[in-house]
Order: structure tokens, then C-alpha cells, then sequence
């Protein structure tokens, strides 16, 4: 059986996995961590947490996800999430055995750190909640 958590990265994937997105983000679209050998720009989604809510019977999950996009340019790293919140702010996703009925932007994500090269890399996104039932 499938966990939860797969089946929302898949989702999340091929929601994010868009040309306007890949286009920016020409290191691609990564669950966790991008590989070592990933050019900059690209995006990182990763659970946070959540899971059952317990209100009624019928299983629901609330979860949440922090997603960003990566790069060593800022203005670069801030029109990637804007693609990011155009593809998740208030829209579905297609996540197996489960009917989405929320995913919306909760709060807005921005750090930098130094890099192994000794330039600064941005990370720009948010956090979203996505609430799916069966």
C-alpha cells in the first residue's frame, strides 16, 4: 500500500512538473532535495506535517508542505514562486485514492544560505495546506 506521503509528492510533482514552471526552473522539480548535481534554478517541495483530522468518520488529512523555488538569483527565485503560486493557490491536485478539496497558500517562505562556491543561494515560496478526504 501506497502512504500518504507518496501519494501527495506524486501529486504535488505533477502539478509542479509544468513547462511554465521547468522553464524557469531548468534544474527541475524535487521531493526533499535536488541531487548534487542539479543546476540552480529549481524547486523543493517537502511534507511538514499533519495527517488524520479525526473529525467524522470518513478519513480526512490535512497536511501541510513547504515548497521554494531555489537559485542564486533572487528576482529569479521570486518569479518561480510566482509559477508555484499560480499552479497551488486555491487549485486542485490529482492525489490517488483521495478527493482534493483544499490547497491554498499559508504563509510565505524566504531565506538565503552561502553555498559550497561561496555564493549566496535564495530559496523563495511558501507554506500550503492540503486537505484531501475519501
Amino acid at each position: 500500500m501506497t502512504g500518504i506521503i507518496e501519494l501527495t509528492d506524486t501529486a504535488l510533482y505533477n502539478k509542479l512538473n509544468i513547462s511554465n514552471i521547468t522553464n524557469l526552473a531548468v534544474g527541475g522539480v524535487w521531493s526533499m532535495i535536488a541531487p548534487s548535481n542539479a543546476p540552480l534554478p529549481f524547486v523543493i517541495f517537502q511534507w511538514q506535517g499533519g495527517g488524520d483530522e479525526n473529525l467524522t468518520p470518513s478519513r480526512l488529512r490535512n497536511v501541510v508542505y513547504v515548497v521554494t523555488a531555489v537559485s542564486y538569483s533572487k528576482n529569479t527565485a521570486t518569479d518561480i514562486d510566482e509559477q508555484l503560486d499560480t499552479a497551488l493557490h486555491n487549485q486542485s491536485l490529482t492525489v490517488s485514492g483521495y478527493t482534493n478539496f483544499w490547497c491554498a497558500r499559508e504563509d510565505d517562505v524566504a531565506f538565503h544560505e552561502i553555498g559550497t562556491d561561496g555564493r549566496a543561494v535564495y530559496h523563495i515560496g511558501a507554506v500550503y495546506r492540503i486537505r484531501l478526504g475519501q
